[in-house]
């Protein structure tokens, strides 16, 4: 089961790559600003552990500055895995075909994660007034979303609960954003745990989503929203540490359960064959 496109467009949040890395290069270079005429000798690189994408054809120079010869190009599409970004300025250092170094302005390349799992996440979920349930998450896949750079990993979740010594068994779709998706964003990604067959207030859908904010460099994840708030359960969730993608899945999993409230788990029940 793969993400809502729908919703996806409605909540515009696309809008990921000037604003994202260009945060990203001010909380690494402390906000310097490339000056002009540095030698090549005393360029310095700060390390990046990201692996970038390539997302839009861009030219590659022989210095950090756009009047600097042309040496190559990359190719929209092109995974690049970075030497550096020049201290003090917007370029990230790169090694080209012919293995001579050269810089690409940063508005050209997105910092990407890899949401592919080795093997299943399962965990055990538990609070007042919901039903004690375990999961399991599985990856299904990866997908792109149609007139956008974003690319999708999408995952399924089986929930096997027990609600008043009855057996409830029901799944949600999930997906994790591989490229920082909001303006502003200092690496920020996006993750979803979706219920469908829920009678939300738009007409129009049938899904319940849960978002929460993945912030690798910080290992952290917020919850963000429940879209509609007559499901909540009320509680306040407090941001979490998530070092890796599947700390994040897991803990966005656990945000997603305390999230839903009586009239959610009502509907659960209702669904349950």
């Amino acid at each position: 089961m793969g993400m809502n496109r729908g919703m996806w467009r409605r909540r515009k949040r696309t809008c990921l790559l000037a604003g994202a890395t260009a945060a990203l290069v001010l909380l690494l270079t402390g906000g310097e600003v490339f000056g002009a005429g540095k030698p090549a000798n005393e360029i310095v690189l700060v390390p990046l552990k990201a692996i970038y994408l390539v997302t839009r054809d861009t030219n590659v120079r022989a210095k950090p500055a756009t009047k600097s010869q042309q040496i190559g190009k990359l190719k929209k599409g092109q995974k690049i895995k970075p030497l550096g970004m020049a201290k003090g300025t917007g370029w990230i250092a790169v090694r080209i075909g012919n293995g001579e170094t050269g810089y690409v302005y940063f508005k050209m390349m997105a910092p990407m994660i890899d949401g592919a799992l080795k093997s299943a996440l399962k965990g055990k979920l538990s609070r007042t007034g919901a039903p004690d349930c375990r999961y399991r998450i599985n990856f299904k896949g990866k997908s792109e979303v149609e007139a956008d750079v974003q690319r999708i990993s999408d995952y399924s979740v089986a929930f096997k609960c027990t609600a008043d010594k009855k057996l409830l068994d029901f799944n949600a779709a999930m997906f994790l954003t591989e490229l920082p998706y909001r303006e502003a964003s200092t690496g920020t990604y996006q993750i979803n745990v979706d219920l469908r067959q829920m009678p939300v207030e738009e007409k129009d859908d049938d899904v319940l989503s849960v978002t929460v904010l993945f912030e690798p460099e910080k290992s952290k994840i917020s919850f963000d929203v429940l879209t509609d708030a007559g499901f909540s359960s009320g509680e306040k969730i407090k941001p979490e540490k998530a070092a890796t993608v599947s700390d994040a899945l897991k803990g966005a999993v656990s945000m997603a359960y305390r999230s839903w409230g009586k009239k959610a788990w009502d509907q659960l029940t209702l669904e349950a064959p």
